[in-house]
């Protein structure tokens, strides 16, 4: 099953430093391995976007990770839109789109980007509201930058973050926008705003994705998007909830929510043995 990573870099910031380590990554990364690899740039004024695609197949030798080293340092990871979500900006007419290899980097860099310097953009009242209106009807969707998108909302301790994080690429690869903790709040959000963004997320998505363990169920927060996305599935049809419950604390995950999985389907809940690969219930689900 392919991975899928979206980082977004800043449209001036660093431009060579960014292709250099592009160039690196194409260099030494087999296609066997690296079977996507694509820039996307919006040069309309007042979005001006810089997005990379990497798509990988396997990991024989940890290209994941070095690819991850050189590059979400320099960039923002972006799990919450897709490879879909880029294409969709294309049929807009937001994006040019480049399939990377070592030939183009150079054309992309002198050709590919509009503007060298942030001066040389025009300000974001370049457009008027009534051009603004005219290039719209005429195709043009993409004036404002990409929202963040959520399809899937991934509730699970922070305790075992690592673990659901690398679920992720998974995710993506099937045009699932993810919801999760680390990318959409600020460590230094307060308890309201936190409820607030955690309400919106789990109202925005369509499918929820709950990691039971003991610290899972200690924790008031994940209780908190339990029974938040208990109360919405009630409202919405199109809303499903997916479990994947360690073993050791499934009879007393049955004991407090119980009757609530008696109206879950039995293909959405999965008991995990110890260290079971979460990757196949993924699998499984999304197909």
């Amino acid at each position: 099953m392919r991975r899928d990573f979206i980082i977004e870099f800043d449209y001036f910031r660093n431009r060579d430093k960014t292709f250099s380590l592009l160039n690196k990554i194409e260099n030494s990364h087999s296609r066997n391995v690296l079977t996507g690899f694509s820039v996307f740039i919006n040069n309309i004024p007042s979005s001006l976007e810089f997005y990379v695609y990497l798509s990988y197949e396997c990991n024989p030798n940890n290209e994941i990770e070095e690819m991850k080293t050189h590059l979400f340092s320099e960039g923002l990871y972006r799990p919450d839109i897709s490879l879909g979500t880029l294409f969709n900006r294309i049929s807009e007419r937001g994006f040019n789109s480049y399939s990377v290899d070592s030939s183009i980097i150079s054309v992309i860099l002198k050709d590919g980007f509009f503007y060298e310097r942030e001066n040389d953009a025009p300000s974001y009242q370049f457009f008027s509201e009534k051009y603004k209106t005219r290039l719209e009807g005429q195709g043009y969707k993409a004036l404002d930058k990409l929202g963040k998108g959520t399809s899937i909302f991934l509730s699970h301790s922070s305790l075992q973050k690592g673990r659901v994080e690398e679920l992720i690429p998974y995710l993506n690869s099937k045009n699932e926008l993810v919801w999760i903790d680390k990318y959409r709040l600020k460590p230094t959000e307060d308890s309201v705003t936190v409820k607030r963004e955690i309400a919106t997320g789990l109202n925005q998505a369509s499918k929820v994705l709950f990691y039971v363990t003991d610290d899972f169920l200690k924790s008031d927060w994940c209780n908190y998007e339990l029974e938040l996305a208990i109360r919405i599935k009630k409202e919405k049809t199109a809303y499903s909830l997916y479990f994947m419950i360690d073993s050791n604390v499934n009879e007393q995950f049955l004991n407090r929510y119980g009757r609530l999985l008696t109206s879950i389907c039995q293909k959405n809940i999965k008991v995990l043995r110890d260290n079971e690969n979460l990757e196949d219930f993924i699998t499984d689900i999304l197909n």
